[in-house]
């Protein structure tokens, strides 16, 4: 059974750019000038690309809430306002 996953554009930008560079048709250089990281960031990618394919691309935060909102939650909790 296939696994249907969602990604953003610029997810996808990445994985055609990556796809190059795995085929050997595009250098990391080039690929960090075109995706905007440092070559190091390229090569970290690339491994992941590697390893899981364009799952391994995906943003591993996606679903989960941000620090802001349980920072907000807690502040409500803790503190009247001021005006009485």
């Amino acid at each position: 059974m296939e696994e249907v996953i969602s990604i953003t554009q610029k997810e996808l930008d990445r994985l055609s750019v990556l796809a190059k560079v795995g085929e050997k048709r595009l250098s990391q250089e080039a690929a960090g000038a075109l995706l905007e990281p440092s070559t190091r960031q390229i090569r970290r990618l690339l491994k992941r690309y590697r390893q899981d394919g364009a799952k391994g691309l995906i943003a591993r935060k996606r679903g989960r809430p941000g620090k802001q909102d349980d920072t907000k939650s807690s502040e409500r909790a803790h503190y009247r306002p001021f005006k009485e």
